[in-house]
């Protein structure tokens, strides 16, 4: 027998519910279902804790032996208020969270893809036709940032009035594993194929087939951010720890979201100076001048939260 089996059976020999059980080890009711059906697995502490409830050995828990009582093992304290569990519409949230991922995910798409005609003008046009192509750039990053921002505040919203737990069924969990594992193979798939172009340009030497390979690049890794964020949202909200709505210190703040921006930008601006000017070298003070600004937007946003 395995973990989630046997917490199962302790848990019914004791003749308590999940929620009950859930109580006594101040987790959610999702948080046991997880453990009951194999997906997730408590830490050490929290394992102990469990056998103190139900009265049985971390031994037995773990499939080492037999049920054993544990005769004087102190019970845990039962929480002092119970509180009502509500269940969340599960359409409802996981049509909103596809809506968000997909949101955030063309935003940074957009960012890429940005830079990425930035690059094809200023290599094709000269340097005056790179001038002339800040516009759509700039246009477009600017596009992407107020997207960012509207979805953060909608998204912030939707988490204060929808407080509660989701339940999936074992077949949806496994289908969205299975999503998941697809996304991520696609997207690495993609910029492993911008990568061949890259280097297939650097083996023919031909400047105006780099600029094509270095565009190509840059859109492909926009598509894989694409598969990527939408992946790792969806997943989380899914098979999250404790679910997206019990721990909001985990949720995506103004400044994590202001930090990813200030990075692309920076990889952009590194690449547009190397391939379009040549200046590698000194255009690698773009990163250490973000972590700059990402520290200084942490601490900004740090000091309003408390």
């Amino acid at each position: 027998m395995n973990f989630g089996t046997n917490l199962t059976n302790a848990r019914k020999a004791k003749g308590i519910s999940q929620e009950e059980l859930a109580e006594l080890l101040c987790v959610s009711r999702q948080t046991i279902y997880k453990w009951e059906a194999g997906i997730t697995y408590p830490d050490v502490d929290k394992l102990c804790d469990i056998a103190r409830c139900l009265d049985v050995s971390t031994a037995y828990l773990l499939g080492e032996g037999v049920r054993e009582e544990t005769g004087d093992a102190p019970a845990c304290e039962p929480a002092e208020e119970k509180k009502e569990v509500r269940i969340l519409d599960k359409t409802e949230t996981v049509r909103f969270f596809k809506g968000f991922a997909n949101v955030i995910a063309i935003c940074t798409m957009g960012i890429l893809f940005a830079v990425a005609i930035f690059v094809c003008i200023g290599g094709f046009g000269g340097d005056g036709a790179a001038v002339w192509g800040l516009i759509p750039f700039l246009g477009i990053i600017f596009a992407a940032v107020i997207g960012y921002v509207l979805a953060g505040i909608r998204h912030d919203q939707y988490m204060k009035e929808h407080d509660g737990e989701l339940l999936f069924e074992k077949e949806e969990l496994k289908h969205e594993q299975r999503v998941f594992a697809v996304k991520i193979v696609m997207g690495l798939a993609l910029i492993f194929v911008g990568v061949l172009f890259v280097v297939l340009a650097g083996i023919l030497d031909a400047e105006r087939f780099s600029v094509i390979a270095v565009t190509a690049l840059l859109a492909l890794i926009g598509v894989a951010c694409y598969f990527f964020i939408t992946a790792g949202i969806m997943h989380d909200l899914y098979l999250g720890e404790e679910g997206p709505h019990k721990h909001h210190e985990k949720e995506k703040t103004p400044a994590d979201i202001a930090s990813g921006v200030i990075m692309t930008v920076a990889t952009g601006v590194f690449l547009l100076l190397g391939f379009v000017w040549n200046l590698w070298h000194p255009a690698w003070v773009v990163f250490p001048l973000g972590g700059l600004l990402c520290g200084c937007v942490s601490m900004i946003f740090g000091n309003k939260e408390k």
